[in-house]
């Protein structure tokens, strides 16, 4: 889940920081890493407004500094007045936040919050509850987290959070709410000593704060008023009953289709969510539990009652996905993550989740319902959201009418127009093909079978109004076979050369010649349960001017005492730093697991470098040289970045870098223009560009010539570098065997392995990366 405690603002390191004083008020605007676009706007008596989009955790506040002179209740009472117009999409939370020092307890700091409002998660997330507290006509669940060697006021220390968090959440996410009230501070101070929480320390600070993360959002505080000496401000409100909300007429609380806009359906986690066609697609995930989200407003629906739920799902990138609907809900101060629906949804085809007669259990508050993949982070399709009296919503998990009936070439999203949003869904089935799923029937728009880079070619060409129908391409290739017995051809070149120390590269892809084969094991192309941690990185690049994405993948029992290798693997065309994580945590993550690979780093990179766009815009030379960027931009930017932020293992003999398709032309274009920084170079089914050619979508003007094709200085020879191509590539046809050829011309010492039947799939991939792999790190060993 989301990470329950955020950092604290101004002492976490590459952030964007402004500060000041105006009228009274000391104010923040802190955004860490610089990511996305922040603005704050402060204006008197501690009103501001700010807004913020793309970013990674961004906070903006205005309060008082203390002095650290007092503890709380020798002020005599604190409170705070507010008015705030409060938009979140996503998650984000609107509180009184500030800090105490110097008590007699044993974690004498403390970074304390009181949540009033959130958007699409109830901080701080699943931690049991120590106590309530009624304040201002409120419930408030106390909760108490604990931040281990974290930055604080004081540099790097370990202390508490205090939470005190809102039972009723009067925010809407995904929609704009005038919220205003008091927040009887002090009054929550006394009863979390109560709970056993120390507040022996002295005060200094106290602000009116709002905080997002990975979410987009804004506020406008109108007012902002702190009062000391007074009292806690609470004149005992008692707290009023939530008036009912009535189905429609057909037993509806909410019906969904998406015909104009997303309704109050956000993305939950890093998902984004956009209405299309009469859909809401929802993208962007990197976690399984990523999805869309809605939040069930109390007073329609109410704990301890039974509804119906239900929506319906499609996806196409995989053969089949297993979704949820979820009920997120707070039960006794925990957070809790309950089963709606199930259902397993086939590629291209509608399935419905549903549940006729679900009951919220008693006492559950902040109930929200979202759709999820079980454990994958598939993009994909939503319609017909439902919520309503029990027995209307139901269904048998057929999906939209018609849906699955026949198929409509060209129209990806099915919802009965072919449009711009198709050409995107083919763009993302082509690269899901490269990655070996299963195609979508709708994308093989030339009906020979496969998807691939020219049917994206001629659906674009379709929408452009250069063609009027779709050709159908009679197949004849031959087919795919796959045999246990007889070994892909493997060539070495015996060509010698020094390799830079004591360490011979010729002689060593020599000595692993025997053992390259194209038959991956299957615990090794299987689950990825294997310790690998995974963790999403933004780094910023010099040469796109802005910042870039990148996953990284740590090995099983990664530890900052030990220094390891590191490769860095990069995806085909129109494809992004995500398309390459499985691969990386299964056969990598396997392989070391086993025991059978060096402990090593791997990097699934974002290639694509621009200033001006974070999409490939189609085959051109022009864009063909922003993926040629990267090498600027792996070598001066991700590169220190990995360098400082992970405990990584330098030099050329612990650097690899390998790739597929067009990641496969960039590795080789790469490892051999650049070889002092890398040892290890891998390309499976590279793409033409490296040198001078021709294939069915462009010229390409090529980065070198066939002669300077090659290590120009052999004491900078790679240990490995390895070509995997397939007899049946239909992409990038014989270009990865014209790699081999010029190598061999050259003299250049490298292995060349051939994939009898393989395509410009996972058949030809997996080998590659599993032989690449398994070798790396070990010449001279």
């Amino acid at each position: 889940m989301l990470s329950a405690a955020i950092i604290p603002a101004a002492f976490t390191a590459n952030a964007y920081q402004e500060t000041g004083k105006t009228d009274g008020y000391d104010w923040e605007l802190w955004n860490q890493d610089g990511k996305g676009t922040v603005s704050m706007n402060v204006g008197d008596n501690g009103s501001f407004d700010c807004s913020w989009t793309g970013i990674e955790n961004c906070l903006f506040r205005t309060g008082q500094k203390l002095g650290s002179t007092k503890t709380y209740d020798e002020y005599d009472g604190i409170y705070l007045d507010y008015d705030v117009d409060y938009f979140p999409k996503g998650n984000s939370y609107m509180c009184v936040y500030g800090w105490t020092e110097n008590g007699d307890g044993k974690y004498p700091t403390v970074e304390y919050y009181i949540v009033d409002a959130w958007g699409s998660w109830r901080p701080p997330g699943a931690t049991n509850s120590l106590g309530t507290v009624e304040a201002n006509g409120h419930k408030y669940d106390i909760y108490r987290t604990e931040r281990v060697n974290q930055p604080s006021i004081h540099g790097t220390e370990t202390f508490y959070q205090y939470w005190s968090v809102r039972q009723d959440n009067p925010a809407r996410n995904n929609a704009e709410t005038n919220i205003s009230g008091r927040i009887s501070i002090s009054k929550h101070f006394e009863a979390w000593e109560d709970a056993g929480m120390d507040m022996s320390g002295v005060m200094y600070e106290v602000a009116l704060n709002v905080e997002g993360y990975q979410s987009n959002g804004s506020a406008k505080v109108n007012s902002n008023l702190v009062t000391y000496g007074e009292g806690h401000g609470d004149e005992g409100a008692v707290i009023k009953p939530t008036e009912p909300v009535e189905p429609d007429s057909n037993g509806y609380y909410y019906n969904d289709t998406f015909d104009s806009g997303e309704g109050e359906w956000t993305g939950r986690g890093s998902a984004s969510v956009k209405a299309s066609g009469g859909t809401l697609a929802v993208t962007g995930r990197t976690e399984s539990w990523n999805g869309a989200i809605t939040y069930l407003d109390p007073a329609a629906f109410k704990a301890g009652e039974t509804y119906s739920f239900g929506v319906d799902v499609m996806q196409n990138e995989s053969s089949s996905e297993d979704f949820k609907l979820t009920l997120q809900c707070t039960l006794d101060g925990e957070e809790q993550y309950l089963t709606v629906a199930e259902g397993k949804g086939e590629n291209g085809e509608w399935t419905t989740l549903s549940n006729d007669a679900y009951t919220i259990p008693e006492g559950a508050l902040n109930c929200y319902l979202y759709v999820e993949t079980v454990d994958t982070t598939t993009d994909f399709f939503m319609d017909n959201a439902k919520g309503a009296l029990e027995g209307v919503v139901s269904g048998n998990g057929s999906g939209k009418p018609g849906s699955s009936d026949g198929v409509v070439v060209g129209d990806l999203d099915n919802d009965g127009v072919i449009d711009v949003f198709d050409l995107i869904l083919e763009r993302k089935a082509v690269v899901n093909t490269f990655a070996g799923s299963a195609a979508n029937k709708a994308a093989d728009i030339d009906g020979n079978g496969t998807v691939n880079v020219n049917d994206l070619v001629l659906l674009s060409k379709f929408l452009l109004g250069q063609i009027d129908e779709f050709p159908l391409v009679p197949t004849s290739k031959p087919p795919v076979t796959t045999t246990t017995t007889k070994k892909p051809e493997v060539i070495t070149t015996t060509t010698k050369a020094p390799s830079g120390g004591n360490v011979d590269g010729a002689a060593y892809m020599d000595s692993i010649r025997n053992s390259i084969t194209a038959n991956v094991p299957s615990n090794i192309t299987g689950s990825s349960n294997n310790g690998c941690k995974e963790e999403k990185i933004s780094y910023y690049s010099s040469i796109a001017k802005k910042n870039k994405n990148a996953v990284v993948i740590l090995p099983p029992n990664y530890s900052t005492s030990k220094k390891y290798p590191v490769v860095y693997v990069n995806h085909g065309i129109f494809g992004s730093e995500n398309d390459m994580v499985g691969y990386c945590k299964s056969i990598g993550g396997n392989l070391m697991a086993a025991g059978e690979a060096e402990e090593m780093i791997l990097v699934s990179c974002a290639m694509y470098t621009s200033q001006n766009s974070d999409q490939c815009g189609g085959f051109t030379a022009e864009e063909c040289a922003k993926y040629d960027a990267f090498r600027e931009d792996l070598i001066e930017c991700l590169m220190p970045y990995m360098e400082e932020h992970y405990s990584v293992a330098t030099g050329r003999e612990n650097t690899g870098i390998c790739g597929f398709s067009m990641g496969g032309r960039e590795s080789l274009y790469i490892g051999i223009t650049r070889p002092e920084y890398f040892g290890y170079i891998g390309a499976a089914c590279p793409a033409p560009g490296v040198t001078p050619g021709s294939d069915m979508f462009m010229s390409h003007p090529g980065n070198m010539q066939p002669s300077e094709f090659k290590i120009q200085d052999h004491q900078y020879d790679p240990y490995i570098l390895m070509i995997t191509g397939g007899t049946n590539d239909t992409v990038v046809g014989t270009f990865p065997k014209q790699y081999h050829e010029i190598l061999t011309t050259n003299g250049q010492p490298h292995i060349w392995q051939e994939i009898q039947g393989g395509g410009h799939d996972a058949n030809c991939v997996n080998p590659l990366m599993y032989n690449f792999l398994k070798n790396a790190f070990k010449a001279g060993k």
